[in-house]
């Protein structure tokens, strides 16, 4: 979709005829241009429309473009931008597994042969772990949208040197939430310009 984009903002046509020096087949640039015309990138022709410049603007994927224009039209342009940000780097908590302290009981290949020792340290390391998830949550527990926004949110009122101290606490992948940052950073430089 991305390139489909690009390459009508440039004032190439045929698309499905372009010498790519490796084609991507037929079928997934049809697929691209109908979602492309479903989003109101391009019109029934397939000519780019003034939405779809503004969405070519932007270093993400069309379907995360076209939310930060209506995000703008709605007036929660910010937050868009932040949600936007998350969703485009990847998720930026640890998961139980990663951690080791997801629950096995059940599993035939992992029995649990731990000491009670062990057993206590995981137990609080999930306490912690859940204390620290439903932080997030706070506004609506079932909504992942809500979480990444409360964590990408969060770090603005974190003091800089405070920062790795925070994500460690609350189990958050600090290259991927520096990445979030930045990208963040850089639709609200291209949405200012």
């Amino acid at each position: 979709e991305s390139v489909v984009l690009q390459m009508k903002s440039m004032a190439i046509h045929n698309i499905l005829n372009f010498p790519f020096p490796t084609p991507p087949s037929r079928n997934a640039l049809q697929k691209a241009i109908e979602m492309l015309q479903h989003l109101g990138a391009l019109d029934i022709k397939e000519g780019i429309t003034d939405d779809g410049r503004k969405m070519n603007l932007f270093p993400l994927s069309p379907r995360y473009s076209k939310m930060l224009l209506v995000g703008n039209e709605n007036g929660c342009l910010p937050y868009i931008i932040s949600i936007v940000s998350a969703l485009s780097v990847g998720e930026p908590f640890l998961t139980e597994h990663e951690l080791g302290i997801a629950a096995n009981r059940d599993d035939p290949e992992n029995p649990v042969r731990q000491d009670d020792d062990v057993n206590d340290q995981k137990k609080q390391m999930r306490a912690l772990y859940f204390k620290s998830q439903s932080k997030f949550c706070k506004l609506d527990k079932y909504s992942d949208v809500i979480k990444l926004l409360s964590a990408v949110s969060s770090l603005d009122y974190v003091t800089p040197e405070g920062r790795t101290a925070f994500m460690k606490a609350n189990f958050m992948r600090p290259k991927l939430v520096e990445e979030t940052r930045k990208l963040r950073k850089q639709i609200f430089y291209i949405v200012k310009s």
